[in-house]
């Protein structure tokens, strides 16, 4: 166990941190397009440091990924209208509390895309942030979480809790991650 899991780490680990080095190196992380598609990249990278790593160890998955929507139609409705209300009541509630804050000119979003730059009314930024919450966000979002999902849960974890039982893999699980991705939370708050 010792073997596949270190080299999960260490595969994992290297190709996401050398993506946020260039990005932090090169500049680009000012660029948002760029960062965000590199960001994307990056989570992916625990799927493929697990995938290469069972090929190399000639492992099979010791997870199962079967859906099962039809045992689990409830819990999968809630994750996809839940996260996007609890969004929408966060707005709300930060409306309330900093009303004198609410930008209904768009000053910042017109300084960002540039003098003369010809933006839609807020009532339709409004409804099309409202709509994508309830459409592409979750299925973007999901892409790229499942990247992290499949190498972090799917074969991190199952192997960790075979070796020391579910108490120690979750904290182990939970103490890895935290380690691979703080790194990238302090640049990123660093970056902007």
């Amino acid at each position: 166990m010792k073997r596949p899991l270190n080299l999960f780490l260490l595969l994992t680990f290297v190709t996401s941190w050398l993506i946020w080095a260039f990005l932090w190196l090169s500049g680009w992380y000012q660029n948002q397009v760029v960062s965000l598609i590199m960001t994307g990249i990056a989570m992916w990278s625990p799927a493929l440091a697990a995938i290469i790593t069972q090929k190399q160890y000639k492992m099979s998955w010791v997870y199962s990924f079967r859906l099962g929507l039809k045992n689990h139609l409830k819990t999968y409705a809630m994750m996809w209208f839940g996260l996007p209300l609890l969004i929408i009541l966060g707005m709300v509630l930060y409306f309330l509390v900093f009303s004198g804050d609410f930008d209904t000119t768009l000053s910042s979003l017109r300084q960002l895309a540039g003098e003369g730059a010809n933006l839609p009314p807020i009532q339709i930024l409004v409804l099309l942030t409202l709509f994508s919450l309830f459409t592409s966000a979750p299925v973007i979002n999901g892409f790229l979480a499942l990247g992290e999902e499949l190498g972090w849960r799917g074969f991190l974890y199952p192997l960790l809790k075979k070796e020391f039982g579910q108490r120690k893999a979750d904290l182990v699980t939970g103490l890895i991650w935290v380690c691979g991705t703080c790194l990238f939370c302090s640049w990123d708050t660093i970056m902007v």
